[in-house]
């Protein structure tokens, strides 16, 4: 928590390793046995948050719409003490620092991307559908959060609950899809080749 009020006071980038030791009253040694630097900070909070959030969606009956899942879990998760809080001030800071955003995209892409891959993949298990298509499912899903997020620090703005909803309605289309049928190809007996 010094870490994020002080990148919330200067912008992430004026504060560095000893800023951060010095306020949370830890040694140089001991801020790097946690972390790699300042940003990594932004990514383990948002990186807790995100599993936080996934384990209320393991826990809801398999059985329930993943859509109804993800939104009890954007209620229950957001309501998280350690969660909130943090989580807010980490929003803040990407709100004034976009660039700081922009250096964390890849990590906090890996991370979101395995989470949800492992609950699409649990969930078309559970409705029996072949859990292949999780991976897929998750990259596409990870890349509009991570694109909406930065939109929104860029904007300098929250991230608008309706955005979510529309991520959201759009992911269960898409895993509510009827498997393709497979065509017979065609003989070519009879036709004639120009």
């Amino acid at each position: 928590m010094s870490a994020l009020k002080l990148f919330l006071e200067s912008g992430i980038d004026a504060v560095t390793v000893d800023d951060i030791a010095g306020a949370a009253e830890v040694s140089r040694r001991s801020f790097y046995r946690y972390f790699k630097s300042p940003e990594h900070i932004l990514c383990n909070v948002l990186s807790r948050s995100m599993d936080r959030w996934a384990h209320v969606v393991r826990t809801r009956p398999k059985s329930e719409p993943m859509l109804a899942s993800f939104r009890a879990a954007d209620a229950v998760a957001l309501g998280f003490r350690e969660n909130s809080q943090p989580l807010a001030m980490a929003m803040g800071v990407m709100r004034r620092s976009p660039e700081a955003w922009r250096r964390i995209t890849g990590p906090i892409q890996a991370h979101t991307t395995k989470a949800y891959q492992q609950i699409i993949a649990e969930r078309l298990k559970a409705v029996g559908k072949n859990p292949r298509s999780a991976g897929a499912i998750a990259a596409g899903l990870t890349a509009i959060m991570i694109h909406l997020a930065g939109e929104s620090a860029r904007e300098l703005r929250d991230l608008r609950p309706e955005e979510l909803e529309q991520t959201l309605e759009a992911l269960q289309k898409l895993i509510a899809l009827p498997p393709k049928s497979k065509a017979k190809p065609r003989s070519r007996r009879g036709s004639s080749s120009p």
